[in-house]
């Protein structure tokens, strides 16, 4: 579990590596925590809170895309390779309109995470 985890309505489980996924209306993002409620991600273009958006994970997940809400969002600053600073940004998102079938993938994805399967899921990209 992660920080902060007494705050929430359902567990979020953190994403050990790098797995990268789709945010339509932004680009690649990187998925760091994931519930059945939602998720927490980092990426290199601003999100503005209450925008929608639709997480797509990766198709060996077997999860369907799925509508969400920017909850949060801040914005990290970092040293890029050339040794100028750029921004970088994290922001929390809430799933909107969830139907059973994607419910039950999140579920079962995350029951893959739980039990180190996260390896498995990335192969089959």
């Amino acid at each position: 579990m992660v920080k902060g985890q007494k705050q929430r309505r359902t567990p979020r489980f953190a994403v050990p590596g790098r797995l990268t996924l789709r945010a339509r209306g932004t680009r690649e993002v990187r998925l760091l925590d994931l519930s059945t409620g939602g998720a927490c991600i980092e990426h290199l273009d601003g999100l503005r809170p209450g925008s929608p958006c639709v997480l797509e994970l990766p198709p060996a997940l077997g999860v369907p895309p799925v509508s969400a809400q920017v909850a949060w969002s801040r914005v990290l600053a970092e040293p890029s390779p050339e040794g100028k600073w750029r921004d970088r940004y994290q922001s929390g998102l809430t799933f909107v309109g969830v139907t059973m079938r994607q419910w039950a993938a999140l579920a079962r994805s995350l029951e893959r995470f739980a039990q180190g399967g996260l390896e498995e899921s990335r192969q089959g990209r």
